[in-house]
């Protein structure tokens, strides 16, 4: 069971995650990789300022541990309907992960972060569009001649 108070504090520092120093900005990326798959907290995920705040997370360019967790936090999202279906969201959260798919590296990272793509475009139309006109589907075609991993091909042919 989850603590209301953890959740509490990791959502208002997500809100204001412009004003909050880098150290918190570690500790609440890591609890958002944990608690984001619990269905309590699915629920306040449709906050603009708490997408945002997401979001400034992952553009945290010279500090990939907090990256990382997002990304991972950004899985679980990505299999939240209410929230894919939703480009008002979702999209922001593409942006972010179309940009992280040329710049991170490690095979967990590209797994992660071609997992959360594939599962936003089963949602708005829109996030379709937007992957079909900023070359998503090239890059999903480089990934399947460049991979040997059974489990990227799926997601990247299922992606497209």
């Amino acid at each position: 069971m989850l603590n209301k108070d953890l959740i509490d504090i990791a959502f208002n520092c997500l809100e204001s995650c412009h004003e909050c120093t880098l150290e918190a900005k570690k500790h609440v990326a890591r609890l958002i990789s944990i608690i984001f798959k619990f269905p309590q907290v699915q629920e306040k995920l449709m906050d603009e300022l708490v997408i945002t705040g997401i979001c400034d997370l992952l553009n945290q360019k010279k500090h990939i541990g907090i990256i990382r967790y997002t990304i991972k936090a950004c899985t679980y999202i990505s299999m939240n309907y209410e929230f894919i279906k939703k480009s008002q969201y979702s999209m922001k959260i593409l942006q972010s992960m179309m940009r992280l798919l040329d710049t991170m590296n490690t095979k967990e990272d590209k797994y992660n972060i071609t997992l959360t793509i594939k599962n936003i475009l089963k949602g708005d139309k829109e996030n379709r569009m937007y992957f079909l006109i900023n070359g998503g589907t090239q890059k999903f075609i480089d990934i399947i001649l460049e991979s040997t991993d059974i489990k990227m091909l799926e997601i990247c042919i299922y992606g497209i």
